[in-house]
């Protein structure tokens, strides 16, 4: 909630938690410039000095005293909310798919040709946005768990989101990562969506008796 008193110079008084700046931050994996530079880009102060826009992040995160504009775009930048930078308890997370649908749909389709392109493929399903959305939320992931430069490029032309973007934590499948070595065949790496599939590709103890190693990586 935002904080109306008014200190002895006569201007508002307005802060936020600096320990949860802090952590959404890093949750975030920004450096303190690089959020800072975004925060003023929104406050339409993008030829401030680098000096100056990281000074100024260093005080918010220090003191937690910015102005509620300030925090309105921190917490748009940080994809929360002024309430939950203040110190709130955490609302239920959005889901990834939502967050990729919602950014789909803000996304002019007669102005982005791979968009317009990639619809195509999904135009016979009840909610075609919706599908689309669900694809690239479990590429990105895998992308992600993977480091695939090359589809991490390709899902930032569709997404309109930054490298910097994609690379914020998400969950949608739970990708296990499987490596299998044996006599018979050479060393094997494979990227598996979830616990069903894993299951279904050989059965636990096939995979023990093959010397398999499995490990949970989301």
């Amino acid at each position: 909630m935002e904080n109306d008193k008014v200190q002895s110079g006569g201007r508002p008084s307005f802060g936020v938690d600096p320990a949860r700046l802090r952590m959404m931050r890093k949750a975030a994996r920004l450096t303190q410039l690089g959020l800072a530079e975004r925060v003023y880009g929104r406050l339409g102060k993008p030829t401030a000095s680098l000096n100056v826009m990281k000074r100024s992040y260093q005080r918010w995160e220090r003191s937690g005293a910015m102005t509620p504009e300030t925090a309105k775009h921190l917490a748009a930048e940080l994809r929360t909310t002024v309430a939950m930078l203040q110190g709130a308890a955490p609302d239920v997370p959005v889901n990834t798919v939502d967050q990729v649908e919602i950014r789909l749909r803000g996304i002019a389709v007669g102005d982005a040709p791979l968009l317009e392109s990639a619809l195509k493929g999904f135009l016979d399903k009840e909610n075609p946005i919706r599908a689309l959305a669900m694809s690239v939320a479990s590429r990105l992931e895998a992308a992600q768990l993977s480091q695939d430069q090359a589809e991490l490029s390709k899902l930032a032309a569709l997404t309109e989101w930054t490298m910097e973007d994609l690379q914020r934590p998400i969950g949608v499948h739970g990708h296990w990562l499987l490596i299998r070595t044996g006599p018979l065949g050479p060393y094997k790496t494979e990227l598996l969506h979830g616990v069903s599939e894993l299951l279904c590709k050989r059965g636990l103890k096939a995979l023990w008796r093959d010397r398999a190693g499995v490990s949970r990586i989301a």
